[in-house]
């Protein structure tokens, strides 16, 4: 998918999930945040990039690891797109990351300033 018409949120396919994880903010510039899906390592993100996936429905689990790491399973319905933000954060010597979910808007408004990531290899069906 090009980044123009990732940037642009379209609905999936009715047999198809799709995913946004985002990674904005300058925290641990110089980290790379690595997600995967259903322990296949899938992308590497920077600040201020996303990616977006598509996915059979059905019981995933998204990890997100850049310190100690973050994961979330979901049940994910098919024609359904799904937004996550990777917050990171450092406090003192304390390093964490947390996979939040985010409305629509809130990521229509963050994808201005976005780049496209490159996925690493096909997603798990």
């Amino acid at each position: 998918m090009k980044e123009k018409q990732a940037k642009e949120l379209g609905p999936p396919s009715a047999e198809k999930a799709k995913l946004y994880v985002v990674r904005s903010g300058l925290v641990a510039a110089s980290l790379p945040t690595s997600v995967s899906l259903d322990q296949k390592d899938i992308a590497s993100l920077a600040p201020d990039t996303f990616i977006t996936l598509e996915i059979s429905p059905g019981k995933h689990q998204l990890d997100v690891v850049t310190f100690s790491g973050d994961q979330i399973e979901n049940d994910f319905k098919g024609g359904v797109s799904y937004f996550y933000k990777v917050n990171l954060g450092i406090n003192f010597h304390k390093r964490s990351e947390h996979i939040t979910t985010i409305s629509r808007s809130e990521i229509q408004g963050l994808m201005a300033q976005l780049y496209m990531a490159k996925i690493k290899q096909q997603t798990p069906e």
